[in-house]
């Protein structure tokens, strides 16, 4: 899924937001509780744009993701922007497909003991990333809080919309003998060609 219908002007911003308040408010029917006051309300939507400007949810997509979220939750009070924020978050992790710290952990523990023989690319860019000795000669604790340090430093790069690269097809181990004279004889036809 590509996160890129980006909230660019300043007027656009405001209409997005405007909208997004719509859109909670349909969602959280006790919204009045939290807002006696026009003025109140105004002010609102101010630092609500200014929060999610601040905490990179600046495209519709992201937007839209948090509202599926906030639907899902079914909550009737307003929410905090901080965790209208973190519903945005956990749609894109959602919808990239990326795995949870806990299955993270397991599969790269599995991939250091030689049961499976490739990462996805979120679990090879964390063995990227941490510093593996580490990770696999710590105590349980120590090994469980850095690995909680590299993944949020994931989570922090495919919310801003990073790359993440396969990990790289492993060569054989097997290794397919080659009848050198042959071999030399089409180099030659190849070389005489040119």
């Amino acid at each position: 899924m590509e996160l890129t219908t980006a909230i660019s002007t300043g007027d656009q911003s405001k209409h997005v937001v405007n909208q997004l308040m719509k859109e909670l408010k349909a969602i959280c029917v006790a919204w009045r509780v939290n807002f006696e006051k026009q003025e109140e309300y105004n002010r609102m939507r101010g630092t609500w744009l200014k929060a999610l400007t601040e905490n990179n949810i600046d495209s519709i997509e992201k937007l839209e993701l948090g509202l599926k979220i906030a639907r899902r939750e079914a909550k009737p009070l307003w929410p905090s922007p901080g965790e209208f924020i973190k519903w945005c978050e956990k749609g894109v992790i959602e919808s990239l497909n990326i795995p949870d710290e806990y299955d993270i952990n397991r599969t790269l523990i599995r991939f250091n003991a030689g049961q499976i023989p490739r990462l996805d690319k979120y679990c090879y860019w964390v063995w990227r990333n941490i510093d593996a000795k580490r990770f696999l000669e710590s105590r349980v604790e120590q090994s469980e809080r850095h690995l909680a340090k590299v993944y949020r430093k994931m989570i922090r790069a495919a919310l801003s919309g990073d790359e993440f690269i396969e990990h790289p097809t492993a060569i054989p181990k097997e290794v397919v003998k080659v009848n050198r004279k042959k071999s030399s004889m089409k180099i030659k036809k190849i070389i005489d060609g040119l």
